[in-house]
């Protein structure tokens, strides 16, 4: 498996958003990890994008000017649509020497991507499956943008129609809410012809709040797959004061992203 994972620049400064698979991080590290796939000039082509991808990094965490970037520096940024010819040049290359078979990205970046002249548009041209997650928040609208693009795949929904809908911005067009309100997973099930894997076991909450969403969404069909005794990670060497308010508040180091 060779995946490969699509995130914007703005994510890839935070460490906490980034990993080994993401696209800039496997072109900055290409050079090193696929040098006897490469001729001469490429080598040194990567190997310079990977020296401007660590001056840009230094900048934009150590620089004065954090939230500023030079028209030098815009050059370096890694950007969806409106790369530069380099970037762009740089992107087929890559391509063709890690040769990805998966793929990792938002719906919007995945249509924003293999439009013409696209950074993935060569490659979308064999994707013969599509996995989407979170499938109860994608509206009717965008599957049919998808299936028109990806014409040739092969389409698996992930989710729960039970959990949250799509998110509808404009009320006042009433087609658009139409089109954007109702979730695929509802219309595939209205449809009645997709095969259907109902959720039966679920392993994040405890099982006596998994009893309250089991008994008003589930038909008390839901089971907990992690029982009660694995659950005493933090109880066993937390002394809650009071036995008779169940509630304690923790600080959790770290900090947010805007």
């Amino acid at each position: 498996m060779r995946p490969v994972r699509y995130v914007s620049e703005v994510l890839a400064q935070d460490a906490f958003h980034s990993g080994p698979h993401d696209m800039a991080t496997l072109m900055e590290n290409l050079h090193s990890t696929h040098k006897d796939s490469m001729s001469e000039k490429d080598l040194d082509a990567f190997t310079n994008f990977a020296k401007h991808r660590n001056a840009l990094r230094e900048f934009m965490f150590t620089g004065v000017e954090k939230d500023v970037a030079t028209r030098e520096h815009k050059k370096l940024l890694f950007l969806e649509y409106h790369a530069s010819q380099r970037i762009k040049i740089l992107t087929r290359t890559f391509l063709k020497i890690y040769n990805p078979n998966v793929f990792l990205c938002t719906i919007s970046s995945a249509i924003n991507l293999t439009v013409k002249n696209g950074l993935w548009r060569r490659p979308s041209r064999q994707w013969s499956s599509v996995l989407l997650d979170e499938a109860s928040m994608i509206p009717e609208a965008t599957l049919i943008a998808l299936c028109s693009r990806f014409q040739q795949a092969r389409y698996t929904l992930v989710g729960d129609s039970k959990q949250l809908p799509p998110y509808v911005g404009v009320r006042d067009v009433p087609k658009a809410v139409a089109l954007c309100s109702q979730s695929v997973l509802d219309v595939a099930h209205r449809m009645g012809n997709a095969p259907v894997c109902k959720v039966s076991t679920v392993y994040r909450p405890h099982a006596g709040l998994m009893m309250i969403n089991s008994e008003f969404f589930y038909d008390n069909k839901l089971q907990c797959g992690t029982p009660t005794s694995s659950r005493q990670n933090l109880l066993s060497r937390l002394k809650m004061p009071n036995p008779e308010v169940p509630f304690v508040f923790l600080n959790v180091i770290g900090h947010s992203v805007k």
